[in-house]
């Protein structure tokens, strides 16, 4: 046994039993039977998968080659496996993926690349993509940037407010304005669409931020803005809830058109794209502005 490199651990069990060893090469243990190395020769089952492993593995240099004919620059060690991820940057769109050495070997490139290919050829073109947003409802106010890039700047043509919906949603045949369609269900259930309550219009203001939003009159959301550090400024009761939405939606759309943008903080409550900072607006002339579309709002309940 010690001349096949093994140092036995318990004594002699008998010729065909397995006997407990050490390589004397890699120090880890077996259970050779003395019969197998004294007839085969038989070797440590672990020196014989590392050299067979070894006699098989693609060398480092030839896997480099391979990676980078195939569009890819690792930026790891090789793992020493054809079917083992390699973590790489494709040469083509710069992003980071791990593909294995035998998928390379086997023509398959960058999967991002191939997602954005199958993208691009299935991309509708602006004069396309416009037309259907004209016939759901809506002008776009911007070139079409694809259906990755979510909402689309464009004006409703029934109420003029400014919109972001999506070529997806329209071709689902969702509306593109929600104002509008609350308008609708205003004009089909009347005050049932808010129950027996008006609805509020409030103005709050907390630091040098501002915020707008409707409620249901005696609705919790007044309170829990105030436990949350805000103050209400000032508010305004419509009967039909659709008109206070108008509002608000009018009063934010002029914000942003004078490119006064929403606060950038935090809010547990949700809500920042209905804020403004006093600094680019005043609290007396945000009042003065909601007073004027709130009376006009008014005389056409």
């Amino acid at each position: 046994m010690r001349a096949a490199g093994y140092v036995p651990l318990v004594p002699y069990p008998g010729t065909n039993s397995p006997w407990l060893c050490r390589c004397a090469s890699c120090g880890r243990e077996s259970t050779p039977r003395h019969t197998n190395v004294r007839q085969h020769g038989a070797r440590c089952v672990h020196c014989s998968y590392l050299t067979r492993h070894d006699s098989q593995r693609t060398p480092t240099d030839e896997a480099l080659a391979a990676m980078r004919a195939g569009g890819f620059e690792p930026f790891a060690p090789y793992p020493g496996n054809v079917a083992k991820p390699w973590p790489s940057r494709c040469g083509q769109c710069g992003r980071d993926s791990a593909p294995t050495l035998r998928d390379v070997r086997d023509g398959h490139g960058c999967r991002r690349c191939a997602d954005d290919a199958h993208a691009d050829a299935r991309r509708r073109s602006h004069d396309e993509a416009a037309a259907i947003m004209r016939a759901g409802g809506a002008e776009p106010l911007e070139p079409y940037r694809g259906h990755r890039a979510g909402g689309w700047s464009c004006r409703c043509l029934t109420c003029g407010g400014a919109i972001t919906p999506t070529l997806g949603g329209v071709l689902r045949g969702q509306g593109v304005c929600v104002l509008c369609a609350r308008a609708q269900n205003e004009a089909t259930w009347g005050r049932r669409y808010a129950g027996d309550r008006a609805t509020l219009l409030y103005l709050l203001a907390r630091g040098d931020a501002l915020k707008v939003g409707i409620t249901t009159e005696g609705a919790n959301r007044l309170r829990h803005h105030e436990s949350h550090g805000w103050e209400v400024c000032r508010s305004w009761q419509f009967r039909r809830r659709g008109n206070a939405a108008r509002v608000e939606h009018e009063t934010i759309a002029w914000w942003r058109r004078n490119g006064w943008p929403a606060v950038d903080e935090h809010l547990p409550q949700g809500g920042a794209t209905e804020t403004v900072s006093s600094s680019s607006v005043d609290l007396a002339r945000a009042e003065r502005y909601i007073d004027a579309l709130a009376e006009f709002a008014k005389r056409h309940e």
